[in-house]
């Protein structure tokens, strides 16, 4: 590794592109450690290697005591030592606690010493001055129709539009209306709502994203209209389908007026749909969370073609290496920790940090990348890509 462009790599500030952090330090739950570290990604990392859901549920509460709870988990944490969950829970332990290793010798002492921190200001030491965050993008608030819960200090909110694409109900189609102040007897009086939600929306959050966003295909006024009808009179068929595509798309035209950023991730359905999003609202910019999964559609390999699309590595860094293969380096985000617990952030950064000066040393070594040009890429897809995208302003 390039010792050089690891120092300029470790010093540079970042924007941290995805966080499901609650959203104010004193919202945090108080718990002990173990209850911490279960409560994010290593989780998943110790079911897969073989920790039994009851004992996930057991580690999670409060009728053991820590020691009771390592040695549940503990052979399966030693399976799962080397994966990016656990290795982010270990740096965090050594750097911000001083326990070198996490085992039954030092579980304790290391509850002892975090219990602590539910007394301190965790969000400022961690976010800023451990990790150098300039803001983080939060992701996961359930009042975004409202002014959010997200401390300024640390956090940009990006909006769920979720409930207004697809209402499951006359009640929801009520709900929705009644925040936009506006009455509802027709489909027209729900795109209202929808256009003057989305401008309330737009008011505090510059990146809006659906959680059951609809594959974009093209629906008519006409059967959206009627399958409309459908769902206030209390009827359910299969054409909720054409209200939720069509309100997608309208929401996407008013969005690019808007001048806002939609995050979509990248895995699970077909791309023509998406290709086709992207050609027809050419001022929208969609930033596009890579994946490693089999199944990923591939839609972030569209930043290589179109200039309103990003590949964002929060999920997969390793990726990095062969997008710069294809894409200008200003088309990329690099970090987003992705952490539902304060303390993973810091183990998430620096692993970040680390990944992507081995990967830009191995494009100086190989003569594509001069230490000037790496440093100028790692600065863009660390700090600068990223605080461009998320503080887009309103079209003009």
């Amino acid at each position: 590794m390039n010792a050089k462009l690891y120092d300029y790599i470790m010093s540079l500030p970042i924007v941290d592109s995805y966080e499901l952090l609650p959203p104010r330090a004193e919202l945090r739950q108080p718990r002990d450690v173990i209850a911490e570290l279960l409560s994010d990604a290593p989780a998943s990392a110790l079911l897969s290697a073989g920790l039994e859901p009851g004992k996930l549920e057991l580690a999670l509460g409060d009728q053991l005591s820590v020691r009771e709870k390592w040695k549940l988990i503990s052979r399966h944490w030693e399976l799962a030592a080397h994966t990016p969950a656990c290795r982010a829970a270990d740096l965090a332990a050594c750097e911000l606690y001083g326990i070198e290793e996490i085992d039954e010798d030092t579980i304790e002492a290391y509850d002892a010493i975090f219990r602590l921190t539910f007394s301190e200001s965790r969000y400022e030491y961690i976010l800023k001055e451990r990790c150098h965050i300039e803001f983080a993008l939060l992701f996961g608030e359930q009042n975004s129709m409202t002014e959010p819960l997200a401390d300024r200090r640390y956090f940009k909110p990006a909006g769920d539009i979720s409930s207004l694409v697809s209402p499951q109900s006359a009640e929801e189609v009520q709900k929705a209306c009644e925040l936009a102040k506006i009455g509802v007897s027709a489909f027209d009086d729900y795109l209202e709502a929808c256009a003057r939600l989305l401008l309330q929306i737009s008011g505090h959050c510059k990146v809006i994203y659906c959680t059951k966003a609809p594959l974009p295909l093209p629906s008519s006024y006409s059967d959206a209209r009627s399958a409309f009808a459908a769902l206030i009179s209390g009827q359910r068929s299969d054409g909720c389908e054409a209200v939720q595509r069509y309100v997608f798309r309208h929401l996407m035209s008013l969005a690019e007026t808007q001048g806002l950023t939609v995050r979509l991730d990248d895995g699970g359905a077909e791309s023509i749909s998406y290709a086709e999003l992207f050609t027809l609202y050419p001022k929208l910019k969609f930033d596009i969370l890579v994946s490693e999964s089999p199944g990923r559609r591939e839609l972030s390999r569209f930043a290589a073609t179109l200039p309103n699309v990003y590949a964002n590595f929060s999920k997969a860094p390793g990726a990095a290496a062969e997008y710069l293969g294809f894409v200008p380096y200003s088309k990329l985000v690099f970090f987003g920790g992705g952490c539902r617990t304060i303390d993973a952030v810091y183990g998430r950064v620096q692993i970040a940090r680390e990944t992507l000066a081995r990967v830009l040393s191995q494009y100086i070594a190989s003569g594509i990348f001069s230490l000037r040009r790496a440093e100028t890429a790692a600065r863009a897809m660390l700090f600068e890509n990223a605080k461009n995208l998320y503080n887009a302003q309103p079209a003009a």
